[in-house]
Order: C-alpha cells, then structure tokens, then sequence
C-alpha cells in the first residue's frame, strides 16, 4: 500500500494542479516511519522549492542528509543554493560531494555537470569547460546534449554566437530539443532576427507542456507585434497585448504595485518590501 501511495505521490508531484495533493501524501509517509522516508524527504525537498519555499525546502535536504548522507540531497540543495544565487555555498557543497564520490559512481557526472552550470554562471568560463572536459573523458555516464547545452551557453557568453547556434540546431533532433528552441528563440531575440525567432517560437507552441521557462504564447503574441502580423488570438484585457499595443505608464505602475504580496493567481511574482515608493521605483 505505501508502494502505491509513494508511486501516487510521484506522479502528482509532476503535475502544478496535483502538487499539493503529492505533498500530503509524502508527509503521511514520513509520519508511518516507513521505507520511503527518505524518498519522501526528497520529494517534498523538491516540491518545496518549487514553491519556491526555499527554507522549507533547505530543512526537508538537510534532514536527508544528517539521516543518511544522501548525495541526491546535497546535489538538489546545491541546485537550490543556486536557484537563490549562494553560488560560493553551492560550489562548497559540489566540491565536497565531488570529492566523496567515487568516478564511477552515477551520480559523478551530475555533480560535475552542476559545477560546470554554476561556474559558468559565476562568470569563471575557464573552470566549467574544465569540469565539461572530465564529463566528455568519461561520457559512458553522462548524456551528450547536456554537456552540448552548456557549451552552447560559454559560447554565447564569448560572443561565438555562431558557433552557440550551429550546436543548438544540432540539439534539435535529441530529448532536449524544447529547451535548445528556447535558446534559439532567445538569442534571435536579443539580436532582433525576429522572423527566426517566430519561427522557431511556432516549433515550441506545437510541443505539449514544454520545458521552457517563458510562455510561448506571450512571445508569440511579442513577436508577431514587432513582425507586424495581424493576431487574432490576442486577449485584450491581458495587460502584456495590452500594454504591447498600446502602452500606459498609469498601468505599468498599477501592475508594479501588485507585486506588493501574493496569491494563488500570481504566486511566482517578485514581491517589494512594504516600504518601496513604487512610482519613484519606476
């Protein structure tokens, strides 16, 4: 029964409309001090970042790690540390895991990709395609479109946009082909080639439940603007057409100020401290 349940609770986690029916699952679990507890704990580690209840979340990874020393633990706290920009304690937690874990451990090359993620970030471009270097020595246990996926980004960093580009349509025929359109359809973007742009926005609307972390629909909607093609399906009252075709600094500031607290409808919003002068910050 705490099999089914556990195997419930996994697939409802993937879903945002289910996730809060997962996690009651998972704490029933851990109260009967079962075999999943651990699982468990990492589970709603998971879900609580999501949420973007980082210090939840940070308490469910460390409880983890003090039961059993998990590496997955360390390795979903580092993603968090990072997701909240404590790059230098990311960094610490990778490098010491990295350390412990034997080179033919499966979990080496998860460690090694996320430090290579992390000092690409951090601006050190040296250091990660020193860690890629290791992955491509040993790609037995890693997958290729991963270590492609970050070479593309340094290469976007060092300006090689050409370079970024051929190995993007390259991830295109592989599993992260929504996430390589995404780059695509990003670096057009920043460098105004809006008709490739659109075209391959249209390539990602057709994929169901992308991977992306834009809405291709929005960007639809922006692209068609600046290519002036006429959209039948733009929603007036929606504040980003309306704002688009039609811009009011009235609104704008409206819409700022909105982000004063959260709710259900708007809970990935940044939220201002009480005290920001909104039409000053503007």
């Amino acid at each position: 029964t705490e099999c089914i349940q556990f195997t419930i609770a996994r697939i409802k986690a993937r879903n945002k409309k289910t996730i809060n029916e997962a996690k009651e699952i998972f704490l029933k679990l851990l109260k009967n001090n079962n075999q999943y507890v651990s699982s468990s704990l990492l589970e709603l580690g998971r879900i609580e970042t999501n949420n973007r209840n980082y210090d939840k979340a940070r308490s469910y990874f460390n409880k983890l790690i003090k039961r059993e020393n998990n590496y997955l633990a360390y390795i979903e706290l580092a993603k968090l540390e990072t997701k909240t920009c404590n790059h230098d304690k990311a960094l610490e937690l990778l490098e010491t895991l990295e350390k412990e874990i034997k080179r033919e451990s499966k979990y080496h090359h998860i460690v090694l990709l996320e430090l290579a993620k992390i000092n690409r970030r951090k601006g050190d471009i040296d250091k990660a395609e020193e860690y890629l270097k290791i992955l491509e020595e040993n790609e037995t246990h890693v997958e290729r479109e991963w270590i492609m996926l970050e070479h593309s980004k340094i290469e976007e960093i060092n300006n090689n946009i050409a370079n970024a580009i051929v190995i993007l349509n390259q991830l295109l025929n592989t599993r992260i082909h929504e996430i390589a359109l995404e780059q695509l359809i990003k670096i057009y973007i920043s460098y105004e080639k809006y008709d490739l742009a659109y075209k391959y926005n249209n390539e990602l609307i057709k994929i169901k439940n992308p991977r992306a972390h834009f809405n291709p629909k929005q960007i639809d909607t922006f692209l068609k603007y600046k290519l002036g093609i006429e959209n039948d399906n733009v929603i007036e009252n929606l504040y980003f057409a309306k704002q688009l075709y039609s811009y009011s600094r009235e609104e704008a500031i409206e819409h700022i100020s909105q982000h004063l607290d959260e709710n259900e409808e708007k809970i990935v919003h940044s939220v201002y401290s009480k005290d920001i002068n909104i039409s000053e910050l503007y």
